[in-house]
Parts: structure tokens; C-alpha cells; sequence
């Protein structure tokens, strides 16, 4: 499955045994809209409302961006529960002052308004936290399936990889494929993809630099104490 490694994280500690195999997706695919001229930074958002998908890896990276900035959400900002379609809605309603979102729901809903702007990316955010580029969604295998599929798993990752460039190379053709499969409107993936407001690059984690990366986003929960339990190692991460 494809998922944060702040979730992926969460999710060992709970139990459940999974590894992150390899890095997807950088952080640039995350995003907040507003409308209001008046809001041009996160920290303009504090006494407003923003409409968020209070679950997702997405609204993670952006509660801890929060918290580098002297920002709590729910506290400092009111949060309105939303998924990525909802926001859209809520934003168009005038109902909040900002939106939460990611991709292919952030170029539709930029579509909606000449108006709205993105106040902030993950990318930029995370740079300014870190002083580094991070990873917002990673592959997550079970443990068990490594063990016996050891052999198995470069193939799985490279169809994956392979996916990725061919999104890169063929963005009409992936455009079309999208039309028809989900019903994305015309152009909004070539839009997305060559901006770009989304990065696929699948890098695999017997790469050293890839786990240290992975790793750098697992730190910055545990240092904002994301996690209830302590983080007591890097198992989470496959080490082929």
C-alpha cells in the first residue's frame, strides 16, 4: 500500500507488521488554498478556519509545519473535517477561509477560481523545517510477504518505478488513460505532472540516502510528539 511514513510508523507501533520497501512521492503534491488576498502564510490562517483531512499524511506534515511556526491546528485554527472533494466544496461555499489538498483535487479545484493561491506547498515547507527535501508517501509491504518474497521485491518495485517514468515521458497519454479510467477532467493530469504539483520518484530503500530521508520525516513526528509510544528503532524501514 502506498502511505505516509509518519503513518506507516504509527501503524507498527500499533502493531501491524509493515516495512517501507521504497520512497514515492515528494512532498510537493501537498497544499493550502486561499482566496482571501489578507492570507499569504500559514501563520495569517491563526483565528480562521481551514478544511483538512484531519487523517491523512497530508494534514500531518502540515500540523508539524504548524508547530515550526508557532501554529496549533485545532487549537490556533480551526480545523474543519474534509476529504481532498469536500474541501473543493467548502472553499467554493465560502465556508472556510483556507483549504487543505493534494493532487489531482488541488489543479481541479485551482480551476474553480482565479483567485485562489496556494499559500504554502509541503515542499516549501519542509525545506524550511528541515533544510531538505522529504517524502510524503512511501510503499509499505508486510513484513511476512518480504520474507518470502525476498527475490520478488525489486520486480515490485520497479513496475512501480517503471509507472513513474512512463507518467514522466507520456503525460498526453497518461492524460487519456486518466479520462477514461477515474474520469479526470481533460488536461488536469499533463497539468499536474508537468507543473510539477506532483512528483513520482520511486527510489528504493536499499538506496542509504533514501532510508536516511524516510527517516528524517519518522524523527520530526517523534521530535513534535506525533507518537504516543517511543519510536525505539528504524525497523520500520526495509534494509534489503
Amino acid at each position: 500500500m502506498g502511505g505516509g511514513p509518519l503513518v506507516f510508523q504509527k501503524m507498527r507501533l500499533e502493531g501491524v507488521p509493515i516495512k517501507m520497501v521504497a520512497a514515492m512521492v515528494d512532498m510537493t503534491s501537498m497544499s493550502v488554498i486561499a482566496k482571501n488576498p489578507a492570507i499569504k502564510s500559514i501563520a495569517d490562517l491563526k483565528g480562521k478556519t481551514i478544511a483538512a483531512d484531519m487523517a491523512s499524511s497530508e494534514y500531518t506534515v502540515l500540523s508539524l509545519y504548524g508547530k515550526h511556526k508557532g501554529l496549533s491546528f485545532g487549537t490556533d485554527v480551526t480545523v474543519v473535517q474534509a476529504g481532498p472533494p469536500l474541501v473543493r466544496t467548502q472553499l467554493a461555499a465560502d465556508r472556510v477561509d483556507a483549504g487543505m489538498t493534494w493532487e489531482p483535487t488541488l489543479t481541479m479545484t485551482m480551476r474553480d477560481n482565479p483567485a485562489y493561491r496556494v499559500i504554502v506547498n509541503g515542499k516549501q515547507a519542509w525545506r524550511e523545517m528541515t533544510g531538505k527535501d522529504g517524502w510524503l508517501l512511501a510503499l509499505g509491504v508486510r513484513e511476512d510477504w518480504i520474507a518470502k518474497n525476498a527475490a520478488g521485491l525489486p520486480k515490485v518495485i520497479a513496475a512501480f518505478d517503471e509507472a513513474a517514468r512512463f507518467m514522466k515521458s507520456s503525460p498526453d497519454e497518461c492524460d487519456r488513460i486518466l479520462q477514461g479510467a477515474i474520469k479526470l477532467p481533460a488536461g488536469a493530469f499533463k497539468d499536474m505532472i508537468t507543473a510539477p504539483r506532483v512528483v513520482y520518484d520511486i527510489r528504493s530503500t536499499a538506496d542509504a540516502s533514501t532510508r536516511e530521508t524516510l527517516w528524517e520525516v519518522v524523527k520530526q513526528g517523534v521530535s513534535a510528539g506525533f507518537f504516543k509510544d517511543p519510536v525505539k528503532d528504524q525497523s520500520v524501514i526495509h534494509v534489503p
